[in-house]
């Protein structure tokens, strides 16, 4: 849980637009519901977002600039 909580805060953040949520549905090869109103954190967790978590860091750094 350490690991994955700041990169689904990363995730959460303002500056995230949907370019970032389509780069990492690319990058996990899962579907992200991410504009469902019904959208969990459980669905999430269900992506192994752990296996990319480097470039995930950059998908959400890049948001920032």
């Amino acid at each position: 849980m350490t690991e994955i909580l700041p990169l689904v805060a990363s995730l959460a953040k303002p500056s995230i637009r949907n370019r970032h949520w389509d780069d990492v549905i690319e990058l996990v090869k899962q579907e992200i519901p991410y504009q469902s109103e019904t959208f969990t954190l459980q669905q999430l967790f269900k992506c192994p977002l752990l296996q990319f978590r480097e470039e995930i860091e950059e998908i959400t750094e890049s948001a920032d600039k």
